[in-house]
């Protein structure tokens, strides 16, 4: 008879562990320390009392002057901060304002990384730059007619449901006062580079005579651009 007190106040000692106030010998806390939150686990027909610093997912923290709780959270709801603001919500659901919703509203879009409905983002363009001088064939004399290029950043790129970015290079026909070339033919005074940069989705355009290249042709330089 004492070996089977023993053991029963040895299983009620190991009930009563994990913060309890007060305990059952079957059914684990009845009411918890100051603080904790007493927790209801079911397991098929069995429930267990336990008590939390924080309540487990799917649950909500509720402190009362008589007891503080954890409290399930909605059907649809993974975590929440009360019965009525979700804050994460289940799979096949994207989080909006606090709610789990099966499809975000027209004017939003759905992430499905975060699984919440954000804004439409549109793209976002600067204005065109400068045309650049007029060339044919990468020179700048000997010619009557040429073409000249303007370019536009992109300053900020469009969601999915977003309008797309317009073209951000245009290239029309110029007309020059004809000219001869310097001696030699190949005009290298009047030559150009036109080189556009691209940098995280901006573009830059850039034109480089040979003498700042020493000498190197543009292919060269569009090599070892950085």
């Amino acid at each position: 008879i004492s070996y089977l007190i023993f053991l029963l106040s040895f299983f009620f000692l190991q009930a009563c562990q994990g913060g309890c106030a007060t305990c059952s010998e079957y059914n684990g806390c009845m009411s918890c320390k100051p603080r904790l939150f007493f927790f209801l686990k079911r397991s098929h027909m069995k429930q267990t009392g336990m008590c939390f610093s924080s309540c487990p997912p799917g649950y909500f923290g509720q402190r009362s002057p008589e007891r503080n709780e954890c409290m399930k959270c909605k059907a649809d709801c993974e975590a929440c901060f009360n019965q009525n603001f979700c804050t994460k919500c289940k799979n096949g659901f994207y989080l909006h304002l606090g709610k789990c919703l099966e499809n975000c509203p027209d004017w939003l879009e759905p992430n499905n990384h975060t699984m919440e409905c954000n804004d439409i983002v549109h793209c976002k363009i600067n204005e065109w730059s400068q045309w650049s001088p007029c060339t044919k064939n990468g020179k700048a004399c000997g010619f009557k007619r040429g073409n000249e290029t303007r370019v536009r950043e992109i300053l900020q790129l469009p969601s999915t449901k977003g309008k797309l970015c317009p073209h951000t290079s245009e290239t029309r026909t110029c007309v020059v006062q004809k000219k001869n070339c310097q001696k030699g033919g190949k005009g290298t005074s009047d030559y150009y580079c036109q080189i556009v940069l691209s940098n995280e989705n901006q573009f830059h355009i850039m034109f480089i005579s040979p003498t700042f290249l020493l000498g190197l042709n543009c292919s060269f330089a569009l090599i070892k651009k950085k």
